[in-house]
């Protein structure tokens, strides 16, 4: 590590720790309105601290995770505890608040509840819009708010129905509004928790439905876009992948198969000269990979002369003879059948490997399986008989 990036990390570090002091004094207040609660400044702040203590490490965006990682590598910055305490204080002060009677009508699915708030947003907008609205048939959906299922209104004084079902929806709307001013507050640390995917933001978004619905659909609209980025990467390499390139197959890693000297003489002619020995696989992404588990390849460099069959690459004009190649494929997740890989062309190599994997657990299991069957115990015994015939004449 630099000295820049130490100083860097020290500074991260004595920020966080300040901006945990701050956290920990938020929410504690025994009247909700009253409360300090954390700005969005103050988390992104924390979140910036902690994405340079774990820069060496993180690749994915911040995830509550990733808070605990650097808890345990950190324990005197009390990170999880803070911000777990944080989130508690943050449940108990909306739960002492409660939900709004209109966000409750919010969640509901029913066809009076939607006619009821589309009437009210229409006053919210224009006032003189309640003159239009019959709000006598709001009777049932404002009576459920009531202790006594009616639409009487606060001051309890009589009236007729539409008077009292349009004072009880101007009160249901002053009782939103006074909760306004905590919602505002404590939005910025119910985002927070939710993009972190903290355990308790479940519980803390369902005292906002509004933020609750937001994330849902960023959420869903990422996903949507990450889908649609792997499928339309998925066409481009199956079309790059399966189509003839100037009558050429065009394998895994763009490269091409020629038979021999003569198939490359007629397929490139004079645009570019046939190479006389390997390349070798000094240039290969997986080379690592390559000697620490291939079975035959020993080191990355070969030499041998090509002759009866071999890839050339297009772009970086080289030549592998079919052992290198196959070795890099094999290393890639391939299964390697007459020269041809086999498997998701499309597949990133660590998805490859896993899928391998995978294959070969099930056909272990299959095996297994097949071992147990009567076929099996016969093949069995009669195995081990040789092996003991073989062990007696090797004595």
């Amino acid at each position: 590590m630099g000295r820049h990036d130490a100083m860097n990390r020290k500074i991260a570090a004595e920020r966080l720790r300040s901006n945990l002091e701050t956290l920990a004094s938020c929410c504690q207040s025994e009247t909700a309105n009253a409360a300090l609660w954390p700005s969005g400044e103050l988390l992104e702040s924390v979140e910036e601290s902690v994405k340079v203590l774990v820069a060496e490490e993180r690749k994915n965006p911040l995830k509550w995770k990733t808070l605990q990682r650097l808890d345990k590598r950190m324990p005197s910055l009390r990170l999880v505890h803070r911000v777990n305490n944080a989130a508690k204080r943050a449940l108990e002060r909306l739960t002492e608040t409660g939900e709004s009677e209109l966000e409750k009508l919010d969640r509901q699915d029913r066809e009076d509840a939607r006619k009821l708030l589309r009437d009210i947003a229409a006053i919210r907008d224009v006032q003189d819009a309640a003159r239009k609205i019959n709000w006598t048939q709001h009777e049932r959906a404002l009576a459920q708010f009531s202790h006594t299922r009616s639409v009487e209104p606060a001051y309890g004084r009589s009236a007729p129905l539409e008077i009292r079902c349009y004072a009880r929806a101007l009160e249901l709307i002053v009782d939103d509004y006074r909760r306004k001013p905590l919602r505002n507050k404590s939005r910025p640390l119910l985002k927070w928790l939710a993009r972190i995917e903290h355990p308790q933001a479940n519980s803390l978004l369902a005292f906002d439905s509004a933020v609750a619905d937001a994330i849902q659909r960023e959420h869903r609209a990422s996903q949507e876009a990450t889908t649609s980025r792997k499928r339309q990467k998925g066409r481009d390499r199956v079309r790059k992948h399966r189509e003839w390139y100037r009558g050429k197959w065009l394998y895994p890693g763009d490269w091409l198969w020629f038979r021999d000297a003569t198939d490359f003489t007629k397929f490139w002619g004079r645009k570019h000269f046939m190479p006389t020995k390997c390349g070798g696989l000094e240039d290969s992404e997986d080379r690592d990979r390559i000697l620490k588990y291939d079975p035959i390849k020993t080191e990355l460099s070969c030499g041998r002369r090509l002759a009866d069959g071999f890839y050339y690459h297009p772009t970086r004009h080289v030549a592998r003879c079919r052992d290198c190649q196959e070795a890099e494929w094999w290393a890639q997740g391939f299964e390697i059948f007459n020269g041809y890989p086999c498997g998701d062309w499309q597949a990133t190599t660590a998805e490859g490997l896993a899928e391998k994997k995978r294959r070969a657990l099930e056909q272990l299991e299959r095996d297994r399986r097949w071992l147990q069957t009567r076929k099996g115990q016969q093949w069995l015994g009669e195995a081990n008989r040789r092996f003991e015939e073989l062990q007696g004449q090797r004595k």
